[in-house]
């Protein structure tokens, strides 16, 4: 399915409405498309994707509308309680499950909430806003599965992860790139994935700043459409120090002066057009782990932006600053990372010494 939702199937609701004209339908498709950011296209697509392998694999069904409200409880049973062992398995092999085990309460609610609009756009009832279902997802939220959280990367990690990068030789590309990208997501407030991904060059601006008197460069890089900020207001963030001279080396050595900042490369060290990808940025995070004998299943690219938190709630930052670059809307899940490092420096945990 290339569009989020398959908009030539839009019918009226009732036999005596007018039916829509082919290329309303199509403007309707372009107005839907054109005001939803591309990482929520992607997700949306990724969803009924997800849907309808677990669909086939499970009961041999094809993609067809209305869904069975039957085949939605079965599908949130599945996800969360866990799928029989050859779905996931093949559906890891597929590539539309990262991984195994359980699925992510948010991410369940997710996939639901597209299966939802994809009802209402076609205009057909909806097994979303069935009874059963609500009441099943509403039991499923208030006790989710226990999921195994990735380990934050605060400095006392990544110094130890930018070490593996030998970047004092102009042929490893490879090495240049995953410093100056694990330094831009952790430096200019824990970029999430999606974000490091988009990176684009025509954001970047160069500017100078003054630190005990001496005059130093850097680079403001504003921020786009994300999860938290609008398009319209770009957000600013700092890529300073060691994030800027790394960054810097990368974009001399890659001759990178438009589109995405980080990309994949090929063997050879050719250099290809399109930016590198979120699961990229995973892959980058655990092979640098596994380089320093970390564990790689225990970390991910939102370590980077976890790690951030925590080292700001380490050295006691202000908590608005932090969030400021963070982009975190949520003052509760900023404050966590703080009260996390209040507990373990509260004097009465070392009543045994």
């Amino acid at each position: 399915m290339t569009s989020i939702v398959p908009v030539h199937q839009i019918v009226p609701s009732h036999p005596d409405q007018i039916a829509l004209r082919p290329e309303t339908r199509e403007r309707i498709g372009q107005i839907f498309e054109d005001n939803t950011p591309a990482n929520t296209k992607r997700a949306y697509q990724a969803d009924i994707r997800y849907f309808w392998a677990w669909a086939e694999l499970t009961f041999g069904a094809s993609e067809a509308y209305p869904v069975s409200v039957g085949l939605v409880i079965e599908f949130i049973t599945d996800q969360v309680k866990g799928m029989k062992p050859e779905v996931e398995a093949e559906m890891i092999r597929r590539k539309t499950k990262a991984i195994t085990g359980p699925e992510n309460i948010r991410t369940l609610s997710r996939r639901i909430g597209t299966l939802s609009i994809v009802h209402k756009f076609l205009r057909v009832e909806n097994p979303c806003k069935d009874e059963a279902v609500i009441m099943l997802m509403i039991k499923a939220r208030k006790n989710p599965p226990a999921l195994k959280k990735k380990k934050a990367i605060p400095l006392d990690i990544l110094f130890p992860l930018l070490s593996t990068c030998r970047t004092d030789i102009p042929e490893n590309l490879v090495d240049i790139r995953d410093a100056a990208l694990l330094y831009f997501a952790f430096s200019s407030g824990g970029r999430r994935a999606s974000e490091v991904a988009m990176a684009a060059y025509e954001n970047l601006v160069l500017e100078t700043y003054i630190i005990n008197g001496v005059e130093q460069e850097g680079f403001i890089y504003f921020l786009g459409k994300t999860k938290t900020t609008s398009a319209d207001r770009p957000h600013p963030v700092p890529i300073k120090g060691l994030a800027f001279t790394a960054l810097q080396l990368w974009l001399r050595v890659s001759g990178i002066r438009n589109g995405r900042i980080f990309r994949s490369i090929k063997k050879g060290g050719k250099i290809m057009g399109e930016s590198i990808s979120s699961k990229s940025i995973n892959r980058i995070v655990k092979k640098r782990c596994r380089l320093i004998g970390l564990p790689p299943d225990d970390f991910g690219a939102h370590s980077l932006r976890s790690g951030f938190m925590t080292e700001a709630a380490r050295q006691n930052k202000n908590l608005p600053d932090v969030m400021k670059l963070s982009t975190h809307r949520s003052v509760d899940v900023a404050m966590g990372y703080y009260e996390a490092q209040d507990t373990l420096k509260n004097p009465a945990g070392n009543l045994v010494g």
